[in-house]
């Protein structure tokens, strides 16, 4: 008994700790309840018809915290989880939005580094998202993130 009581102190800690991660239901993911219903069904069309067309594929989502993690970790396990982007071309962009630590990403697949590079995916970060978030227009700025990110990838919008 006394063996165990070890590894049940330590896996009791470790899923105390564990990150929540979204399951996929689809390309917009609002866990904090700040979309609208117009603005999901508007991204995921228009994320519906560009995975057709191009292949890329973008996905948002909205998460309450991302704690225990950094946004650069969780954003990868996210990745891992969602599999964004079509198998063996990388070619995936998530938008996340933790609302408790007021973190917002892009992960970009390595297919898509040539035209949405990391300076240009914190420009839509620092430009267009986080004033609207800042200024409580949730809808706007991430409705306008994503758009910023279709069009930098080839999308129509």
């Amino acid at each position: 008994m006394r063996k165990l009581l070890p590894i049940v102190a330590i896996l009791v800690c470790s899923t105390a700790w564990a990150v929540h991660l979204p399951e996929p239901t689809g390309f917009v993911i609002d866990e904090v309840g700040k979309l609208s219903s117009q603005n999901i069904s508007e991204m995921s069309a228009i994320a519906t018809q560009l995975s057709k067309g191009s292949g890329a594929e973008v996905a948002v989502v909205l998460v309450d915290s991302i704690s225990p993690e950094t946004i650069e970790s969780y954003s990868m396990k996210l990745a891992e989880k969602l599999k964004v982007g079509k198998e063996g071309q990388n070619n995936g962009v998530i938008l996340i939005v933790a609302k408790q630590e007021r973190k917002i990403r892009i992960e970009v697949g390595y297919g898509l580094e040539g035209v949405l590079p990391d300076a240009k995916a914190g420009q839509i970060v620092n430009n267009v998202i986080s004033p609207k978030l800042k200024a409580g227009d949730w809808n706007g700025g991430v409705r306008d993130g994503f758009n910023a990110i279709v069009k930098s990838i080839g999308g129509a919008k």
